[in-house]
């Protein structure tokens, strides 16, 4: 498992360098960024269930008819709205900065 585990950090190290790059030469500025966030969002929330479906074999909508709605956004509402704030932010940085500028500046936020 050691090996799996460094094959995903590289992967996602890859991913980590390359997606401004991509971002700033595929997607125009004149894009409505809220719409970018939105459809990342909807994408989260279809592989988090796909996920776990595969995890929890095809017993996801059981777990899923035990979620008190009220509980869950008491408790994730903030951090959801941040997070949202954060991707949007992100999508301005992708198209104003250049990618190695940005993602030094988006790495400062681990320090």
């Amino acid at each position: 498992n050691d090996v799996r585990a460094g094959v995903f950090m590289a992967l996602l190290a890859i991913q980590i360098g390359v997606q401004p790059m991509l971002i700033k030469e595929c997607i125009e500025k004149k894009v409505i960024l809220h719409s970018i966030v939105v459809g990342q969002e909807l994408m989260k929330v279809v592989i988090a269930f796909i996920m776990m479906q595969l995890e929890f074999k095809g017993r996801a909508h059981e777990l899923m008819l035990q979620v008190k709605p009220l509980e869950s956004i008491t408790l994730g509402a903030i951090p959801a709205i941040i997070y949202a704030v954060q991707n949007l932010l992100c999508q301005m940085g992708y198209q104003n900065l250049d990618f190695l500028s940005f993602n030094l500046l988006n790495q400062t936020k681990m320090l």
